[in-house]
C-alpha cells in the first residue's frame, strides 16, 4: 500500500506530460519551505536560546561537580559529609541534563508541529487561490524523483505563507 501511495503521484505526474492539466500539479521543496518559513526562524531562535540558557545552567554545575572532584581527589580520608555532597550534585547534574534533553526533544517536536500545520494551511490556501489540483512535495527521500523546474512553485510558497504569516496581503 506503501508504494502505491509513493507511485500514484508520480504516475499523475508524468502521465500529465506537457498537456494543459499538467499545470494543476506543482511541487515545492519541503525542507526549503521549512527552513525559509518565517515561523520556523523565529522558534528555532526561540529553541537556540533555550539552549544557550540550559547548557550554561548545566556548564556551572559541571564546573563546580569537577571542582568538587578535583578537591576529592587531593583528601587522603573523605568525611562522610563531603562525600554525600559530591553525590547529591553529581545526581543532580545528570538529572539535570536527561531533564533538559526531554524538554529540548518536546520543544523542538512542538514546534516542529506548530510550524507544519501553519504551513500546512497556507498551502491549501495558496494551491486553492492559483487553481492547483495538487502539491507535490519534494522531500530528497525519493518519494518525487523528478519534475520540471517550472513546475517548482517553492519560491511563491515560501513568499505566500511568509506574508500570511506576517500579516501582510
Amino acid at each position: 500500500m506503501r508504494k502505491l501511495q509513493l507511485i500514484l503521484p508520480l504516475f499523475i505526474l508524468l502521465s500529465c506530460g506537457e498537456s494543459k492539466d499538467s499545470d494543476g500539479i506543482v511541487y515545492v521543496q519541503n525542507m526549503r519551505l521549512y527552513s525559509e518559513f518565517d515561523l520556523a526562524v523565529e522558534l528555532d531562535s526561540e529553541l537556540q536560546a533555550f539552549s544557550k540558557e540550559r547548557t550554561r545552567e548545566l556548564d556551572s554545575l559541571m564546573m563546580a561537580l569537577e571542582n568538587l572532584t578535583m578537591q576529592l581527589e587531593r583528601m587522603e580520608e573523605i568525611p562522610t559529609e563531603t562525600y554525600q555532597s559530591y553525590n547529591d550534585l553529581r545526581n543532580s547534574v545528570m538529572y539535570r541534563e536527561k531533564n533538559y534533553e526531554e524538554e529540548l526533544v518536546g520543544l523542538t517536536q512542538k514546534y516542529d508541529q506548530q510550524i507544519w500545520e501553519r504551513i500546512n494551511g497556507f498551502t491549501k490556501t495558496f494551491a486553492e487561490e492559483n487553481d492547483y489540483d495538487m502539491i507535490l512535495g519534494a522531500s530528497g527521500d525519493g518519494s518525487l524523483m523528478y519534475a520540471k523546474d517550472t513546475l517548482d512553485v517553492t519560491d511563491e510558497l515560501i513568499l505566500f505563507c511568509n506574508n500570511n504569516y506576517n500579516g501582510i496581503e
